[in-house]
């Protein structure tokens, strides 16, 4: 072929890593932003959404969204809620999803004694996700096998803070103490969230407000123009080889 799309550094440095010599375009997947930014077409509620959450008064709720599978490690937010447990604090880990693992994670919770503060709310309709994020305060992630980490953008253009496991794909979306934070383990994951949780509302705000605007470059407008601008470059390339032979 004439040329590659990659959805990030991290697929463009695997692909380079099998000898490929064709050239690539890095090109996030786009995402329709809007869509997040103000949720108009779902058929929850946030009264409704809040109520599915139990959210008490002044409780921070943490979600997490995608598969729920071995490979997203999801053991190690349960894990690192006993933590928060132990130390009372007042925050809720939502877990909206299926998958394989589904069964042993809710098992794990209840062997944790976590299974109030962890609450495993099954899938939702496509059409409802957005209000799920606006009901939460951050998103949390513990997964390395992400490509692009569509997820964690669809966060940050809900305005919720990332807490993302370090891996290049979420170095990609994630800039330190500016939208989100990043973690490599159960004890640094705490110790981010006892770093959130001391910042003043105006300082969150900010971080908020940081998080909208940084999902503004993988909007789904701009997908379009990288793609044709892409097309237009294997299209000159494609003829610029013909003259050449």
């Amino acid at each position: 072929c004439n040329r590659l799309i990659a959805p990030s550094e991290k697929t463009k440095k695997l692909l380079e890593s099998y000898h490929i010599k064709t050239p690539i375009d890095v090109i996030p997947t786009g995402v329709e932003i809007s869509r997040f930014i103000k949720p108009d077409d779902s058929s929850v509620s946030k009264e409704e959404v809040c109520k599915e959450y139990r959210k008490k008064a002044d409780e921070k709720i943490f979600l997490y969204v995608g598969r729920i599978a071995k490979e997203k490690s999801i053991d190690m937010l349960i894990r690192c809620f006993s933590f928060i447990r132990m130390k009372n604090m007042n925050l809720k880990l939502i877990i909206i999803g299926s998958g394989p693992d589904l069964e042993s994670l809710e098992q794990l919770s209840k062997q944790l004694n976590v299974q109030d503060m962890v609450l495993f709310l099954g899938s939702k309709k496509n059409t409802d996700i957005p209000v799920y994020y606006h009901c939460a305060d951050c998103f949390l992630s513990a997964s390395t096998s992400e490509t692009q980490g569509l997820t964690y953008i669809e966060a940050l253009a809900s305005g919720l803070l990332v807490f993302g496991r370090d891996d290049q794909a979420v170095r990609d979306l994630i800039e330190e103490g500016s939208n989100g934070y990043m973690f490599r383990n159960e004890d640094e994951l705490f110790m981010k969230i006892c770093q959130y949780l001391k910042l003043s509302k105006e300082e969150e705000s900010r971080m908020k407000e940081k998080a909208i605007s940084s999902a503004q470059n993988y909007d789904a407008d701009l997908f379009v123009e990288r793609i044709l601008q892409t097309y237009q470059k294997a299209i000159d390339d494609f003829y610029r080889q013909s003259e050449n032979r």
